[in-house]
């Protein structure tokens, strides 16, 4: 009883969610579409020709970051909006679901299934999917727009422009860059601010995930989320930079802290007077 009731909501929780976000699905695709076009005219404007541009290349520019802030006389303050976007952007569409969920459907899956954990263990399986849905999107852009063309990174480009050197990179650094980093990050960030939302409330959760990744942008450590992230940060590319592995420390304490915390919250809620708050 309780599978099928687990299994039918994972269903309905990835149709649902694309059917009612499916404005943000386009700005996604939009947004990629005018990285790559950013990307394109960088390089041109380098001297570079579009066909010395591949699929990897476009990768490393998404997920390139920015180096980090030093104050200096007559410098500007500047915020690197394209590594931010992508990494509010599923938080956004989850919180915006999961509350609402959770006082509606949730509240009769709690009833029929007879257990209170089921639904949150649910969730944190379904943002995992979702999270990988959205990279996979994400991966496939790239694929399609540079299909054909070169399969490996220019790396004298990225040296000229940014200092990143790719020489002692094996293919698994690329992997832990380009796909492991980001999904790790984007699912247990996702994880740990719609714990926030459901326990606190949405706003709040939304002012923590902004003020986590602005922060992130200014201060350069190993313990604060969304730095193994960037490739300018990076201790495989940019020498002195940061070891990446010493993040997956966090991620794991900060899942385990969710999930144990959000089954002790679904535990001890009192469902009847949250629905009518929730309501006024």
């Amino acid at each position: 009883m309780r599978n099928r009731i687990f299994l039918r909501l994972i269903r309905r929780d990835t149709k649902e969610v694309f059917r009612k976000n499916l404005i943000f699905i386009v700005f996604l695709i939009i947004f990629l579409f005018m990285e790559n076009m950013n990307l394109r005219n960088t390089f041109t404007d380098m001297g570079y020709s579009v066909k010395d541009i591949g699929i990897f290349d476009f990768y490393v520019y998404l997920f390139r970051g920015m180096k980090v802030y030093t104050p200096e006389i007559g410098g500007r303050f500047e915020i690197e909006m394209d590594w931010l976007i992508l990494q509010i952007f599923p938080v956004l569409i989850v919180i915006s679901y999961l509350k609402r969920d959770l006082y509606q459907m949730g509240y009769q899956t709690l009833i029929k299934s007879g257990s209170r954990k089921l639904w949150w263990n649910e969730k944190c399986l379904w943002i995992c999917e979702f999270v990988l849905m959205i990279y996979g999107i994400i991966y496939a852009f790239g694929f399609i727009s540079y299909y054909g063309s070169r399969n490996t990174i220019n790396k004298s480009l990225w040296e000229e422009s940014y200092g990143i050197i790719f020489k002692n990179c094996s293919h698994m650094d690329f992997i832990m860059m380009f796909v492991i980093s980001q999904i790790l990050n984007a699912m247990f960030m996702t994880l740990f601010i719609s714990l926030i939302s459901i326990t606190i409330n949405e706003i709040i959760a939304i002012v923590v995930c902004a003020f986590i990744n602005v922060i992130t942008l200014y201060y350069t450590t190993p313990y604060l989320l969304g730095n193994n992230t960037m490739i300018l940060r990076n201790s495989i590319c940019i020498m002195g930079k940061i070891n990446i592995n010493h993040c997956y420390i966090t991620y794991c304490i900060l899942v385990v802290l969710a999930i144990v915390i959000g089954n002790i919250y679904i535990e001890k809620c009192d469902f009847r007077n949250a629905e009518t708050r929730t309501r006024e």
